[in-house]
Formats: C-alpha cells, structure tokens, sequence
C-alpha cells in the first residue's frame, strides 16, 4: 500500500464548521468519484491543539490520507488531477481551502507492534 497525506489549511474566513461541511459535503464526494484508484480516504479534523505556543492559529485544520495499492495508482490520480480534472478540482478548492498553507507528501507508515 502507498499512502499519502495532505496538510490542509481553510480559507481565511471561514470557520472550522464551514470548512469541514464544505469539505465532506462538496469536495470529498467529488474526489471519490473522480479518483478511481483510491482505496482509502480519510479526512482527520484537527480539534485541539495539545502542545502550543501562546495562542497562535492552528497551522492546518484538517490531516487528510489516500491510500492506493501502488505508485502507478497515486500516478493515475496525480494524471487525473491535472488532465480533465483541474477545472473542478481547482474550483472546489477555491471555496474552503488555503493554498499557499497546503502540503502534500507521500509517506510510508511503520507500526509498532503493542503488547
């Protein structure tokens, strides 16, 4: 499996609440149904910040994980993203999303075995 993880930071503007009901609601639905290789999505909220310093603003609201059987499947995500796609990708981002503040990264998750 390929994972990747998106950092992602809301519009100035609007609230957490009005970024999570755009984000589940509009945007989610709209890569599931474009992004066919997808075998995992899940969108990680961002509550409470634990360790802080003073009361600076979250650096990103949301925490969001694809996962894909391959590299060739995040390829045809990446191809579908910029091919026919970008218009109304691009268009539902506008809406809710910071896009100077988001980050994208593929990862490779190790777990500890807990006894």
């Amino acid at each position: 499996m390929l994972k990747g993880i998106a950092f992602l930071k809301r519009k100035p503007g609007l609230t957490p609440e009005e970024f999570r009901e755009q984000f589940e609601e509009v945007h989610a639905p709209l890569e599931i149904s474009l992004f066919p290789t997808l075998k995992r999505y899940v969108r990680n909220y961002v509550t409470t910040r634990v360790v802080t310093d003073g009361d600076a603003e979250l650096e990103f609201d949301c925490i969001a994980e694809h996962w894909f059987d391959d590299m060739e499947g995040f390829q045809a995500m990446v191809d579908v993203a910029e091919g026919d796609a970008r218009y109304a990708l691009g268009h539902s981002g506008q809406v809710f999303l910071d896009f100077s503040m988001n980050a994208y990264f593929l990862v490779e998750e190790v777990e500890s075995a807990i006894t």
